[in-house]
């Protein structure tokens, strides 16, 4: 790929959810700027046009994940009761601890701030937390972490492929 092309690409765009590694949908676009497997639990057919039922269901989620935790034994997440994290002490929270904690997480979304919404949702595909996570790694190659990410992605994981990908095919910061 030639250099300019390579470096007027436009970034791939990664799922708002910092927990995973999957992309925005071209076809199924939402504004919580979510791939499709993070927004399916917030999907409706219902209007809503305050989004009311979606902070709602949102601040359920993020408390149920404060207190009760996801389970899922490759979850890494800081705000999971049930993290697998070994550099993290998490513990299930209070009910009120979590209270506040969910509405600081809330104040990250679209709804609060929906020109770059952050998520810290638990991530059911193990491939995808794996990827998000590995990525982190390779940010150090001098590469955005959207590329990163899309790299693993277009090399089942494999880092050494992906390091060798980005260098083909990626802009630099």
């Amino acid at each position: 790929m030639h250099e300019l092309a390579r470096q007027n690409q436009p970034t791939p765009p990664l799922c708002a959810n910092t927990e995973c590694g999957g992309f925005e949908s071209e076809q199924y676009r939402n504004d919580m700027r979510l791939c499709r497997a993070c927004y399916s639990p917030f999907w409706s057919t219902r209007h809503d046009p305050g989004n009311q039922k979606l902070a709602g269901k949102l601040a359920a989620a993020y408390h149920a994940q404060l207190t009760v935790g996801c389970g899922r034994k490759h979850c890494s997440n800081e705000f999971c009761a049930t993290s697998a994290n070994p550099s993290l002490t998490t513990t299930p929270l209070d009910p009120t601890t979590a209270a506040v904690h969910t509405v600081a997480l809330l104040k990250k979304s679209f709804l609060y701030n929906p020109k770059s919404p952050s998520y810290s949702l638990c991530v059911a595909d193990e491939a995808s937390a794996t990827r998000r996570k590995a990525a982190a790694h390779l940010v150090g190659l001098g590469f955005r972490v959207e590329w990163c990410v899309k790299a693993l992605a277009e090399c089942a994981g494999e880092a050494n492929a992906a390091s060798a990908w980005l260098f083909a095919n990626a802009p630099r910061r």
